[in-house]
C-alpha cells in the first residue's frame, strides 16, 4: 500500500508541468536610473545617464548598459567613466 501511495504522489507531481519565470528583463529605456542601484560606484551614475543610452538588459543581478554614438561622445563618456571613484 505505501509503495502505491508513493508511485501515485510521484505520477501526480510529474503530470503537471511547472512554470519557471525568467530572472531579468531587457527593453530600451532611456529614462533616467537611480544612485541607488550603484552604491558600490560613486560617480558612476553621470556615465550611466548619458543620453547616448539605447539599451538596457537586467539579468540575475547583473546588468547591461547599451551606448550609442560617434567618436565625440565616446570620449565624452571616457571622461565621464575617469571621474568613477571606486578602485
Amino acid at each position: 500500500m505505501r509503495l502505491v501511495m508513493s508511485l501515485l504522489v510521484l505520477l501526480t507531481v510529474l503530470i503537471f508541468p511547472v512554470t519557471g519565470y525568467s530572472g531579468g528583463w531587457s527593453g530600451v529605456n532611456t529614462k533616467p536610473l537611480l544612485a541607488s542601484n550603484y552604491p558600490l560606484w560613486p560617480g558612476i551614475m553621470d556615465v550611466v545617464n548619458l543620453p547616448a543610452r539605447q539599451h538596457q538588459s537586467w539579468v540575475n543581478g547583473n546588468e547591461y548598459l547599451s551606448y550609442r554614438g560617434d567618436t565625440e561622445a565616446l570620449n565624452a563618456t571616457l571622461i565621464q567613466f575617469a571621474k568613477i571613484k571606486s578602485p
